[in-house]
């Protein structure tokens, strides 16, 4: 597939989770390049990230989320829109901070949709 510049990152562990959201960026009209935690490619010409959560041992720490967010967006300098089912993460102000969008699970698929839209066009002016 040749890029259109429209490349969003998904960071998942779930892989039903990425397949998921690949097929709904796919029919966006998105380059999506899914991918497990473990598994962070180059930072190579990303528009927007989009990010579950890692697992937490010991629980749900907000420095730990936080830090999390802001190595994605230092890492590939573009948006994060990160996608949780954790309410704790959903409403944590200091997440928020870091990152562009906090989006719980079960996701609306098209705020969804738009919210990665928004996050593409600031990161990519028209």
């Amino acid at each position: 597939m040749q890029s259109n510049g429209k490349r969003v990152l998904v960071v998942e562990d779930d892989a039903d989770s990425r397949k998921l959201f690949e097929e709904i960026l796919l029919d966006a009209e998105f380059e999506p390049v899914c991918v497990d935690h473990d598994a962070l490619p180059e930072a190579d010409g990303f528009s927007t990230i989009v990010s579950d959560l890692p697992e937490a041992r010991g629980g749900y720490s907000s420095e730990r989320m936080s830090m999390w967010a802001r190595e994605l967006q230092t890492r590939y300098r573009a948006p994060l829109i990160v996608v949780t089912g954790r309410m704790e993460a959903a409403r944590d102000s200091e997440l928020r901070r870091a990152s562009a969008h906090v989006v719980t699970k079960p996701i609306d698929v098209d705020a969804f949709v738009e919210r990665v839209r928004n996050a593409d066009r600031r990161r990519r002016p028209r």
